[in-house]
């Protein structure tokens, strides 16, 4: 999902075994004052579409 998230514009991290217990894996989302609103529309419909 990180990497289909990437060739949509948006960066995240992919936190995967051992970091986390298997079957666990998340994303890490990571947002600042400097998002505007667009930015985080952009986030959600490309979550939306990947997951």
């Amino acid at each position: 999902v990180a990497n289909k998230l990437k060739e949509k514009g948006v960066w995240l991290t992919a936190i995967r075994p051992p970091t986390v217990p298997f079957n666990t894996a998340r994303l890490r989302v990571t947002l600042s004052s400097a998002h505007q609103a667009e930015d985080i529309k952009q986030l959600v419909d490309s979550l939306v579409e990947c997951l």
